[in-house]
């Protein structure tokens, strides 16, 4: 029998396992590049990792307190939780582009 510590714990692995391989599909994909490099990718995308990765584990606890929390959902929030916050993070940088141009 498991405790709920361990359960949670098991649970954010395969959050995280999933982040994972939404990055390594990301990754994948842009090593077709001529001038990829890993460590050009990590210096653009280390922020907007960290944050994903923090959205992960909130929506790892979200679903836990809902009881909502199973093998399934851990594994999207971690494969969705790298997306949401490219997303977020764009329509940021758009809003502030396009706010630069009206002057205000």
């Amino acid at each position: 029998m498991e405790t709920p510590f361990i359960q949670l714990l098991i649970f954010f692995l395969v959050a995280i396992f999933g982040h994972l391989a939404h990055i390594l599909t990301k990754l994948v994909k842009l090593e077709k590049l001529k001038d990829f490099t890993l460590k050009v990718w990590i210096e653009k995308n280390m922020f907007n990792t960290i944050l994903g990765l923090v959205s992960t584990v909130c929506g790892i606890f979200i679903l836990y307190g809902m009881d909502q929390l199973n093998y399934a959902t851990a594994i999207l929030v971690g494969y969705t939780g790298d997306s949401l916050i490219k997303n977020a993070a764009a329509k940021f940088k758009q809003k502030i582009k396009s706010n630069d141009g009206d002057g205000k």
